[in-house]
């Protein structure tokens, strides 16, 4: 279920990323329903999407803290 479906949105955008990387498909060229899903929420709510284009995409738990959008705990 969508949020719109339950009447919410994405209250702060700025502060909002998403990370391809475990919803990627190892297959050359191929995009999963998840992978569409996370490119139109995107789009639809203007928060930063790190597709597997973007040269910082990778793992979420790794680019993160690399990024400065988490803190890094040693």
């Amino acid at each position: 279920m969508h949020i719109e479906e339950k009447g919410r949105s994405v209250r702060r955008p700025d502060l909002t990323v998403a990370v391809q990387d475990h919803t990627v498909s190892t297959l050359p060229g191929h995009r999963t329903s998840d992978h569409i899903e996370a490119m139109r929420g995107a789009e639809r709510h203007g928060f930063r999407l790190f597709d597997v284009d973007d040269p910082e995409q990778g793992i979420v738990h790794v680019v993160s803290p690399e990024l400065g959008i988490a803190p890094c705990r040693a």
